[in-house]
Formats: structure tokens, sequence, C-alpha cells
């Protein structure tokens, strides 16, 4: 296997001048917020790392794990990658950090000059947004990388032991082949010696069974009788607390389900008494009018009375 570490560093060489010139993102808004052109800057070295994983891949496993796999390479291609991706770690962290204190800061700005544009809150709230979606775009690209590195490195160690075990197994056959008939004879004592042994452990326990009287079987097997029903009460109330288990958990159901049909009731309600205030004013408005064509009304009788009256008078008055 070729030497993984300068195939690293030209990768990310090529790319370390770009972050070198990235401007702090922690600097007022007001001289310009580099927010999200050093986010851009750091998504791409993560790519940049990633591609750099694919392309080293095939030769980091190595073929088969074999014995052509220069460990040393592998030890310090391991280790500077981690460096490198740790620093794009904690720069992640630092944007993660500024962004969600400068969200803070912009909260409290509002809440003091109690801010009522409408236009602005929500330039705000989707800017906020935006934002907080970069990081989120981040942190699903560093996991991406951290998982293909790790899969790589469990590879490897995998193929390590598989090798080792290819290794040892041969040399072991060979061991057993070539001491299988200087120990046959071991092999024989030791399978004699073994039923010696399974003879010896029957007739300890006859003999132990021949001492006991009566009583002692009796009162063994009344302890034993006594552990069977410890045993069965003790299943018994395990049954019960899983009994009482499930009978809580239907209840906490059943009080979630009528919590959401009052809730939906309730909704309902003020619904209704939104429709009701809405009749309300129009009936008002109703109300008023017919107040007001009433008035009207009333006048116009009243001056009509008023005038027959003066006729009445007038008429009498001629005749």
């Amino acid at each position: 296997m070729r030497d993984l570490t300068r195939v690293f560093q030209a990768a990310a060489g090529g790319i370390g001048g770009v972050s070198a010139g990235v401007v702090s993102s922690k600097k007022p808004e007001a001289e310009g917020d580099t927010f999200v052109k050093e986010c851009e800057v750091l998504f791409r070295l993560i790519r940049e790392l990633l591609r750099v994983l694919r392309e080293v891949a095939p030769e980091y496993r190595g073929p088969s794990g074999g014995p052509d796999v220069d460990v040393d390479v592998q030890d310090r291609f391991d280790t500077e990658f981690t460096l490198q991706f740790q620093q794009y770690c904690q720069k992640y962290k630092q944007l993660e950090r500024y962004e969600l204190g400068r969200q803070e800061l912009v909260a409290r700005q509002a809440q003091g000059k109690r801010a009522k544009n409408t236009a602005s809150v929500l330039h705000n709230d989707m800017r906020n947004r935006f934002r907080l979606g970069v990081l989120s775009c981040l942190n699903l690209s560093i996991g991406t990388v951290s998982k293909r590195f790790t899969s790589m490195q469990q590879d490897r160690l995998r193929q390590q032991r598989t090798f080792q075990q290819l290794e040892f197994a041969p040399s072991e056959g060979a061991v057993l082949e070539q001491d299988a008939e200087d120990h046959g004879s071991a092999v024989s004592i030791s399978q004699s010696s073994q039923t010696e042994t399974v003879q010896d452990e029957v007739r300890l326990y006859e003999e132990t069974m021949s001492k006991l009287t009566q009583e002692q079987l009796q009162i063994l097997a009344t302890e034993h009788e006594e552990l069977l029903h410890a045993k069965d009460e003790q299943l018994e109330n395990v049954e019960r607390i899983n009994k009482t288990i499930l009978d809580i958990v239907s209840l906490q159901n059943e009080l979630s389900t009528h919590l959401q049909t009052q809730s939906q009731n309730i909704t309902a309600m003020l619904d209704n008494q939104d429709e009701v205030e809405l009749n309300i004013d129009r009936g008002n408005k109703q109300l008023r009018k017919a107040q007001r064509s009433a008035s009207y009304s009333a006048k116009m009788i009243t001056w009509m009375a008023i005038l027959m009256a003066i006729m009445i008078l007038f008429v009498d008055f001629i005749n």
C-alpha cells in the first residue's frame, strides 16, 4: 500500500488556503456578517474530506487485509485525518454558538424595543430558519464523514482479525497433526480418568442419599415445595404488576383521548363564540338601522299630524 499521507496532505493543502482567508464569524453584524460565507467554505472543506475518503478507501483497506497493507501509513493517515476533522468540528461549533448567540441578542433587542412591525418580525424569523437550516446541513455532512471514516476503520480491524486467524489456523493444524500420535496414550488415559470420575460422583451421591433419614428427605421435599410456592407467588406478583402497568397505560390513553376531545370541544366553543360575536355585531347594526328608520317614521307621522291639525283648524275657522 502506497503512502496515503501525501494524498491526504495534498487534498487538504489545496483547500487550506481558502479557510485561512475566512473572516471570523463573530464580528458584529453591522460590519458585515460572514456567517453564510464561512458555512459555505466549511461545507466545501467537509465535502473535500469525504472525497478524500472515497479515493483512499480501496488502498486504506488493502487487498483483503493482506500483508501489503502498511499499518504505519494507516495509523499516520488516521491521526492526520482525525486532527483535520476535529478542526472542522470545532469550526462548526463556533458557527453554531455564534448563530445562537446572535438570535438571542436580536430577540432581546426586539423585546426591548417592543417592535410591532410584522414584516420585520417575519423577516427575522425566516432568516433565523434559513441559517439554522444551513447549520443542519453542515451537521449532516459532518455525520456522513464520521460514519464513513468509522466504517473504514471497522473494516480495517475486521480484516486484520481475519488475516491473523488465517495465519494462526495452519500452524495450529500442523501442530495437532504432529502431536497426534505422541498424545494417543494420553488421550486414552484422560478418557479412562473421566469415566472413573463420573463413577465416583455417582457412588458419592448414592452414599449421601443412603445416609439421609426419611425425616431429612421429608424436610428437603418440604423446603423444595416452599421454594416452588415462593417462586409461584413472585410470578403472580409480576403478573399483577404487569396487569397494573397495562391498566395504567390504558387509563393514560383514555385520559389523552378525553383531553383531546375536550380540547376539540373547547376549540369548537371558541369558534362558535366568534360566530356568536359576529352575529351580535350584525344584529346591533341592523337594530341601529331599524331604530333610525323608526325615528324617521315617527317624525314624519308627527309632522303629518301637525299639518292635518292645522288644516282642520283652518277649515273650521273659515266655516
